[in-house]
């Protein structure tokens, strides 16, 4: 079903890649969120993730996974739109104003996003990839383009250092309160 629909873009049907789009985008727009930590960034990714990918659809492998593919567009152009911040700066998970969260949850997700802030570009996104999306280490290897020994390696460090940055976090906030 998916391949024939990919095969409908190639054609340049554009009600195909709509129904790409309205299939993908969701979560799509999650990993760039996460990657970024700012929802209107993250449209902007989001946006930028799907012109390329109506740009090169006609190139694409359809023996391949197309979540793969996309997850790789959409990291890429996570990590250049932080490169081009001049400084990161810390806001919740969810930055959306209709949902409503209480203030515990909310300072938790303030102290996970500052504690995923802290973590270097690449384990920080092979960290959201494999935990917060779910992809397993052979998607996350294929949609950062490394190997999946270093996929499974970035995702072990980056475990480590979330933890570490969390009970530093924890200790801190005890001695505060």
């Amino acid at each position: 079903m998916e391949g024939e629909l990919i095969r409908r873009c190639q054609a340049g049907n554009e009600r195909a890649f709509r129904e790409l789009f309205d299939k993908y985008y969701r979560r799509a727009f999650g990993v760039a969120r996460h990657v970024v930590g700012n929802h209107d960034l993250a449209l902007d990714v989001t946006q930028k993730a799907f012109i390329e990918v109506y740009k090169h659809i006609r190139e694409f492998d359809v023996s391949r996974s197309f979540y793969t593919w996309l997850y790789q567009i959409v990291v890429n152009r996570s990590i250049d739109c932080m490169r081009g911040q001049a400084r990161r700066r810390s806001v919740p998970f969810e930055d959306h104003p209709s949902r409503f969260v209480s203030p515990e949850a909310a300072i938790e997700q303030i102290d996970v996003r500052e504690c995923l802030d802290k973590l270097p570009e690449l384990y920080r996104t092979a960290l959201i990839l494999r935990d917060i999306e779910g992809l397993s280490c052979e998607e996350i290897a294929q949609a950062t383009k490394c190997t999946n020994g270093t996929a499974r390696w970035r995702v072990h460090q980056a475990r480590k250092l979330f933890r570490e940055a969390w009970e530093l976090g924890r200790l801190v906030r005890e001695r505060v309160n």
